[in-house]
């Protein structure tokens, strides 16, 4: 019995395996506590989270908590921090898209802070191939984008 300690939520914990946020060393709390925490927080769409203690300055992360965190309830906070990056960016001066070509599809990024820059082509970082980053598609040589835009309808 010497080994347990009650922690800030009122569980009984074991001192070898308490859960501790980063930055923070004062405030422990079992594990399963901080997974309903995280899953709750969730639920309520937050995904930056911190210290359950007001005041602290330590943070919660997905990559910290890993060790306690199952694997469904870690997938879900990446995705959803993936979310608010695209979602936020409808404030910034970036547009996403995926590549275009079937075989790479991943997720690229085009700055847009001058409206009026007729650079419009890119390489994917992943597939090397040349995109457009106005029109979204494949590389249209021998076409600008509006001549490319009308031949498509």
């Amino acid at each position: 019995m010497e080994n347990l300690v009650i922690c800030v939520l009122s569980q009984l914990i074991d001192l070898e395996d308490p859960f501790n946020p980063e930055a923070c060393n004062d405030h422990f709390y079992c594990p399963e506590c901080i997974v309903e925490f995280v899953k709750d927080n969730l639920a309520k769409n937050v995904t930056s989270m911190n210290c359950r203690e007001p005041g602290c300055c330590g943070v919660l992360d997905p990559e910290y908590c890993r060790p306690i965190l199952p694997s469904e309830i870690y997938d879900r906070w990446g995705k959803a921090l993936c979310e608010d990056v695209i979602m936020g960016s409808e404030k910034s001066t970036c547009s996403y898209f995926q590549c275009p070509f079937a075989d790479c599809s991943v997720l690229l990024i085009h700055d847009v802070q001058d409206q009026n820059d007729e650079i419009n082509q890119s390489q994917c970082p992943n597939c090397k191939r040349i995109v457009c980053t106005k029109c979204k598609v494949p590389w249209h040589n021998n076409f600008d984008c509006d001549q490319f835009q009308r031949l498509r309808y």
